[in-house]
């Protein structure tokens, strides 16, 4: 140690000794690296903090980001936005949130036109707590190489989704809530859909995404054709506790082949689990998918029918429903399942579900029986009295099955009927 550091270090104890201070010590300046904006903080992941204000082109700073970095956009309304090659790291996120205020305008609001919010080629990446409206195109994009063939290998982006209000009240055809494009690592959770044309959920070419705790609601004027939507080519993709509401077309149709090369791969390893699906004209619709479970999901009044094969894209193979409730008012439906002769029975397998309405078995003439092979006995007999605010059943015969099931204890000496076995924990979603 040098000698001026010595003598540094004693003045220093020797000052309080005779009453005084030493002077203090100016704080380590914040590396700014030439941002547009002033640093206003540093987070606990040792990185910047910048504020967008409204009007100010949130483009103009994303290529200054590094590992670690914070970025809030403060009350108000805000462009939409293009952010290109974010690269943030395991254990330092880029982080892109909102600033909270009051109801009824909690959130920032992003304006979109084309799109809302779009991430291209991003890498660890967490965006949360935003509202985005009224485009014609996706809301939130999601996308690896914009111009990769189609099948290549998605882009790996580690991205999180959380906390975002979508909300749509125009016409657009191609208009969609969020869309995952040739992705792999996107987990959108805890969001809310308001109406939408196209799409709720659009996911194409991506590997180990999921979508759960989403709240979708109809807007009046709009189609909402789809709920959710999983492409040919797709591998990976979970779907979990998602509350539909109700006039949505089809809840959620995978292994769709619109605009697929002949030889793209099947969509596989899909799992739908715990949804809520109230008067939807269908609730599955299934094209060039396989290893496809659907397992505690409630599924009720629906109008044409519980589910669907496509005979353009299929046939569907591997196809498992779990411990499903399905009911339906008589007359209320026009098939239970819509199959071609060209699939064959063996390719779905029944375990325990219930199916219910007062016209059956009788009606099972008309609209058809389950099709599959049963693994397990079906219920065919327990009216399971659904509760409306939450469907739940109030029969104790029929808590075995649906979206509840294992969420809440069942009444003491209440026991699954014959063929249920007791409520379990859903498969875990995708990696």
């Amino acid at each position: 140690m040098s000698r001026a550091r010595l003598a540094a270090l004693a003045l220093a104890a020797l000052l309080p000794c005779l009453g005084m201070q030493a002077p203090p010590t100016a704080p380590a300046p914040i590396a700014n690296a030439d941002a547009p904006l002033p640093v206003r903080g540093i987070n606990a992941l040792g990185g910047r903090i910048f504020h967008v204000p409204q009007g100010l082109a949130f483009e103009s700073i994303a290529p200054f980001l590094k590992p670690g970095d914070e970025v809030l956009l403060l009350k108000g309304v805000h462009a939409p936005f293009t952010l290109t090659d974010l690269r943030g790291e395991r254990g330092k996120p880029i982080i892109i949130h909102g600033e909270l205020g009051e109801e009824p305008a909690r959130y920032p609001l992003i304006k979109a036109a084309a799109f809302g919010i779009r991430l291209v080629r991003p890498q660890h990446v967490i965006v949360r707590d935003l509202m985005v409206a009224n485009g014609v195109g996706p809301l939130v994009m999601v996308e690896g190489e914009p111009n990769a063939d189609p099948g290549a290998a998605p882009w790996e982006a580690n991205v999180k989704l959380f906390g975002l209000r979508l909300m749509q009240n125009m016409p657009s055809p191609e208009q969609c809530g969020l869309l995952l494009r040739g992705v792999s690592r996107v987990d959108a959770s805890n969001m809310s859909i308001r109406g939408w044309n196209l799409a709720a959920v659009a996911v194409e070419r991506s590997q180990q995404c999921s979508v759960q705790q989403v709240v979708l609601e109809v807007a009046n004027g709009l189609p909402q054709a789809i709920g959710m939507q999983v492409g040919q080519g797709c591998r990976q993709i979970a779907f979990g506790m998602l509350t539909f509401g109700p006039r949505v077309g089809t809840a959620f149709r995978i292994g769709a082949c619109e605009g697929a090369p002949p030889d793209a791969p099947r969509c596989a390893e899909v799992l739908v689990s715990r949804c809520s699906v109230p008067e939807a004209k269908c609730f599955l619709s299934l094209g060039a998918a396989e290893k496809v479970r659907i397992e505690w999901n409630t599924v009720t009044d629906p109008t044409r029918c519980l589910w669907r094969a496509e005979p353009e894209c299929g046939p569907p193979l591997e196809i498992q429903f779990d411990h499903n409730l399905f009911a339906w008012m008589p007359g209320g439906i026009e098939l239970l399942c819509e199959v071609p002769s060209t699939v064959p029975a063996e390719s779905v397998q029944l375990q325990a579900n219930l199916w219910f309405s007062a016209e059956i078995p009788a009606a099972f003439e008309e609209i058809g029986k389950p099709f599959g092979v049963q693994l397990a006995p079906q219920v065919l007999d327990v009216d399971p009295r659904m509760e409306p605010k939450d469907a739940s059943p109030r029969e104790p015969k029929a808590q075995g099955f649906g979206w509840r099931a294992g969420l809440n204890p069942p009444p003491a000496g209440s026991r699954p009927p014959s063929g249920a076995s007791a409520p379990t924990p859903p498969s875990a979603p995708a990696p």
